[in-house]
């Protein structure tokens, strides 16, 4: 049984992506995925050996009914990933027989092995059929981890009927002699597929020793307010832990779009809500709960709209349906995995490993394995977190489904999720009902924060705040310059509080539309030809001034005929009916 070999698992649970120590989850999966981690995944599985040892640990259909169940054993990875994805993800494939490697015992490497089972089959199999290759090899000097993940990456293969092809292809290679223990390897290939779709080890925040800060202020995580806690990167509530092949978790689930938000209580207001048990196939309850906390700001940037990161808990609940009934003999034990409510803290982070982590809802207790398995808030228990004071407990479980009870303060109701509470909206004349209330693409939190405070709105404050206040978060174009907050920001560099950034006479719209700086006073529109009212812009203005002088409708000063004098070419010193056509033929975009 998988549960009498642990020793095993946690030899697994130390297995990396790459070298880079596995504190540090962002460099470990920064490889590409294959394609969608939704949709049909097709596997080619090789065992192999060496040229000095041709033992086959394990036979092809015990390697077959581990990944594929293609012999009819009823636990296995295909199964496991239409499970867990509900449907939304699927693995099939083919198992090969043994091959043999040039390499030996002692001198193969994982490159190696890669490289020649990609050389010597691509002769008689199609790669380009795959997205995914599995590797059973024989234990030797170079195959030092039961489980190793390569990620996604181009591989330049032959083809059977001759050429060449560039194939995506994520690889993961795992000691052989595993697939002796179905229930074990399993476990140990899901895992490695799991980081093969980008997932990191599951996170567990355990501060233990009587601390009862939960989860610190909002943005406080990477601030160094709370105290530094030991980071479990191998909690064992899911496949990517110690957790045999339970469920990967909810948040990890609607990254990798096996949940979506359809199934998901979206939570900003205060409510009861239920949510089923992760390992329930997907009907009409909501699979989960993702709790709005607030806005991180510490680290706002003004050219950066992304840098306001938004907290969230997640909650689900686990039962005995499906994979997720190992958890009942597991560390975690039917107390704490079934029926209760299982928390996530997602904030700032720069990769899924470091924005998601499990937390403990009873710090400084003890339980079977350590202070994390008394971690989840069980029936009737209400967590309240000392910074918002946002309220969520457990009202009521079942055998499928719990209920929860989530309460805001009218202070810090925040509807539409922006940062702003609903009272400051009201007060700012912004919709609370809406994330960007004027639909420039920046939200209105960002708008507010422009001038370096957060705290304070007045877009209008240029006198106290000469560089500039805060734009206005009713209007797509604070400073009237014919672009939009959003294009001054992110794509022009302009100033959008002020119509002419450099101070050359000339608005920032103008300038782009004539191909101008508006960054550089010393570069300003050359005239259009046709441009008769010097507005910048060669339009249906033009070509009725044009119209009126020649009816003689309009008197136009020399200038303006000189701007309107376009035919022949150089010019004849008057505006006529074919100067009219020129300009209007140019206005149509007609030559």
């Amino acid at each position: 049984m998988y549960y009498t070999k642990k020793h095993l698992f946690q030899v697994i649970a130390l297995c990396l992506s790459t070298g880079s120590s596995f504190f540090l989850p962002s460099a470990v999966f920064a490889a590409p995925l294959c394609g969608e981690n939704t949709g049909a995944h097709q596997a080619l599985v090789v065992p192999v050996n060496y040229s000095d040892d041709i033992t086959q640990d394990a036979t092809q259909q015990e390697i077959d009914d581990v990944v594929f169940g293609a012999n009819g054993s009823p636990i296995n990875v295909a199964d496991y990933i239409d499970e867990t994805s509900y449907g939304r993800a699927s693995l099939t494939g083919t198992t090969v027989t043994w091959l043999t490697l040039n390499q030996s015992v002692a001198s193969c490497t994982y490159d190696g092995i890669i490289n020649e089972v990609i050389d010597t089959l691509s002769a008689t199999i199609d790669f380009t059929q795959y997205n995914k290759l599995i590797i059973a090899a024989s234990p030797a000097s170079c195959v030092t981890y039961y489980g190793k993940s390569f990620g996604c990456s181009a591989r330049q293969v032959n083809l059977p009927g001759g050429g060449t092809a560039t194939v995506d292809m994520s690889v993961s290679i795992h000691r052989a002699d595993a697939f002796t223990d179905i229930v074990g390897s399993t476990h140990l290939v899901a895992h490695e597929e799991g980081h093969n779709f980008g997932l990191p080890h599951q996170l567990f925040r355990d501060y233990g020793n009587g601390m009862n800060d939960i989860v610190g202020p909002i943005g406080g995580y990477d601030q160094g307010s709370i105290p530094a806690s030991p980071l479990d990167p191998f909690g064992q509530l899911d496949s990517m832990g110690e957790g045999g092949m339970s469920h990967y978790i909810a948040p990890h689930k609607y990254d990798m779009g096996w949940l979506t938000d359809t199934d998901l209580h979206q939570i900003s207001a205060t409510g009861t809500y239920v949510i089923e048990a992760l390992s329930e196939p997907l009907g009409a309850k909501k699979k989960a709960a993702q709790i709005f906390r607030g806005v991180d700001t510490n680290d706002y940037s003004i050219t950066d709209p992304d840098s306001l990161t938004k907290e969230y808990f997640w909650v689900e609940t686990r039962n005995t349906t499906g994979y997720d009934s190992y958890l009942a003999t597991s560390d975690v034990g039917p107390t704490e995995a079934f029926g209760t409510a299982i928390f996530y803290h997602e904030h700032a982070g720069n990769s899924l490993g470091e924005r998601i982590e499990r937390i403990d809802m009873h710090p400084g207790s003890t339980g079977v394995s350590g202070d994390q398995w008394v971690g989840a808030l069980k029936n009737t228990e209400t967590f309240v977190d000392p910074y918002t004071n946002i309220a969520i407990g457990v009202m009521n479980t079942t055998a499928t489904d719990i209920t929860l009870s989530v309460t805001y303060p009218s202070s810090i109701l925040d509807t539409d999720k922006d940062g702003i509470p609903d009272v400051k909206e009201s007060d700012y004349g912004t919709n609370p009902f809406l994330e960007d209330s004027d639909g420039d693409g920046l939200t209105d939190l960002w708008e507010v924060c422009y001038d370096g405070d957060c705290t304070t709105y007045d877009p209008f404050d240029v006198v106290t705040n000469p560089t500039g206040g805060d734009l206005n978060a009713g209007s797509p174009d604070t400073d009237g310059d014919a672009l939009t907050d959003d294009e001054e920001v992110n794509t022009h560099g302009t100033n959008p509080l002020l119509a002419d950034t450099d101070g050359d006479g000339v608005d920032d719209g103008v300038e782009i539309a004539t191909g101008s700086d508006p960054l550089d006073s010393g570069s300003v529109p050359s005239s259009l030809s046709g441009d008769i009212n010097d507005d910048g812009l060669l339009n249906v203005a033009d070509v009725l001034l044009a119209q009126r002088h020649v009816m003689g409708l309009a008197l136009l000063s020399p200038d303006q005929i000189s701007r309107g004098d376009v035919y022949p070419s150089g010019g004849d010193g008057q505006i006529t009916i074919q100067d009219v056509l020129v300009i209007q033929r140019s206005v149509m975009s007609l030559p």
